[in-house]
């Protein structure tokens, strides 16, 4: 096995909220210092504020974010390797294999959704992302077994 199928990318281009930011930013400074040469690329967005680092791309978005998220998703080879990927951010990216996918989001469980809310479109179409591409996570991390529980009777 050559050193570059050992390699890994991390994706944390979808982190907005300041505790995620937070969390994101000591995880990737923790592995940046004991697994950095694993590290083939990390792709944050904006939000996060770390050293400057040669492994770190700052991924701006350029469309709404609901549009350039959409792009991201579906077409990740525009702007990623097809790489082991960690997922900081809830859906996986098509086509690329062997993702492990940190989930957070309990939106994306499937309880009944008042279809007259605003975000009723955009949370059922979020589900729809993520069980289409799920075949492309090798593992999915949540936070607690009530999650583990939700997702695997939604999904």
């Amino acid at each position: 096995m050559s050193s570059k199928s050992k390699k890994v990318q991390i994706h944390a281009t979808n982190i907005n909220g300041l505790g995620a930011i937070n969390v994101v930013e000591k995880l990737i400074e923790s592995i940046l210092k004991n697994q950095g040469s694993l590290i083939n690329k990390i792709y944050v967005s904006e939000n996060i504020k770390l050293k400057e680092h040669n492994l770190l791309i700052k991924f701006k978005r350029r469309l709404p974010n609901f549009l350039s998220r959409l792009i991201e998703i579906c077409f990740p080879s525009l702007f990623f390797e097809n790489l082991p990927t960690l997922v900081l951010g809830d859906i996986p990216l098509r086509g690329i294999q062997g993702q492990v996918v940190f989930v957070h989001q309990a939106n994306l469980i499937k309880p009944k959704i008042n279809q007259y809310a605003s975000k009723h479109l955009i949370l059922n179409f979020l589900r729809l992302m993520f069980a289409w591409n799920l075949k492309y996570a090798k593992r999915i991390l949540v936070q607690s077994d009530f999650m583990k529980e939700e997702l695997l009777k939604s999904y």
